[in-house]
């Protein structure tokens, strides 16, 4: 990457991937999509209740069944397919052997890169961005995120990292002021 040479570096962080970590980021995701994902479920029960409810009054058995099959695999898919991706990415490789990762914030992109790939992404291509007082999630579609320990700049620091990602990424952006639970008691 030639360019990057000529590009001044704003921020850089090292962040090494752990189950804590990995923990710590599915945690902060369900508290923050919750209600989102509650009304979703809700929605889609519903309507399909309302069918089965209509197809009852109208004696059509066979998609009275289908109906409540449907129903069923739906609710089975939403509880067990998220534990099933937590144990799948907790048991990845980049987990188990705590690899460490390097983030290299440029004006326009940022790079990561560890000891296989480098990967360069431009800031309009992050779906959202949150960012707390212990860990940055850069989020890159509604599940996935890159995870930055906010203790690991190297250059730069938090403040100004999270001006400058309010710049950059806008309405995509949120900061959560998390109270640490053991102070509250």
């Amino acid at each position: 990457m030639c360019g990057d040479k000529k590009m001044k570096i704003l921020f850089k962080n090292k962040t090494k991937y752990s189950e804590e970590l990995y923990t710590k980021y599915c945690i902060f995701h369900n508290e923050t999509n919750f209600f989102f994902a509650k009304m979703y479920n809700i929605i889609i029960v519903g309507l399909l209740i309302f069918l089965l409810v209509v197809q009852t009054k109208n004696h059509n058995y066979d998609i009275i069944i289908l109906i409540g099959l449907s129903i069923t695999l739906f609710i089975l898919w939403r509880l067990f397919y998220p534990i099933y991706l937590g144990r799948k990415e907790i048991s990845s490789e980049k987990i188990t052997s705590q690899k460490e990762y390097y983030f290299t914030f440029y004006d326009n992109y940022f790079t990561i890169e560890n000891d296989k790939y480098i990967t360069k992404v431009k800031y309009n291509k992050l779906f959202r961005v949150r960012i707390t007082d212990e860990y940055s999630y850069l989020y890159t579609d509604r599940r996935y995120s890159y995870i930055l320990d906010n203790n690991g700049f190297t250059y730069g620091s938090l403040i100004t990292f999270k001006s400058f990602m309010h710049k950059k990424c806008g309405w995509k952006y949120k900061y959560y002021d998390i109270i640490k639970k053991n102070s509250e008691e």
